[in-house]
């Protein structure tokens, strides 16, 4: 009786993944219950943990970029702008238009080549091959 007690309250005490948690209280998730929350929400691909995974973490990332930081250190928005609903930088820097409107080709990433596009070519491939 003892055993299936003890077994009750473990499982009653685990995070009720069922209902929809805000993001921010999501973001916060670790260990089991972050493998739980991603299986229920996408079916991309398989999830487990690992702690093979969070061993390399350790080793790749400093702990001291794991903490947040305060708010006195964020930068404050006071105008409450919202963000316009297009940007186009060619029209808001048309002095240069040269520089913006080249894209460079950096497919194969070999500083040797140096094959220049112009937007107007890659909108008209996009073009030619949605047709």
């Amino acid at each position: 009786m003892l055993v299936l007690f003890a077994l009750i309250a473990t499982i009653s005490a685990e995070l009720d993944l069922s209902v929809e948690l805000p993001l921010h209280e999501a973001e916060k998730l670790t260990g089991q219950d972050l493998v739980e929350y991603v299986r229920r929400h996408q079916n991309l691909f398989k999830v487990k943990e690992s702690k093979e995974a969070e061993e390399r973490m350790k080793y790749l990332l400093d702990p001291k970029y794991l903490i947040s930081p305060d708010d006195k250190d964020r930068k404050q928005d006071d105008d409450d702008e919202e963000p316009p609903e297009e940007f186009d930088s060619r029209k808001a820097w048309p002095e240069c238009a040269d520089i913006i409107n080249t894209v460079r080709d950096q497919t194969k990433c070999d500083p040797t080549l140096n094959g220049l596009f112009n937007v107007q070519d890659l909108v008209g491939l996009c073009q030619l091959h949605q047709s």
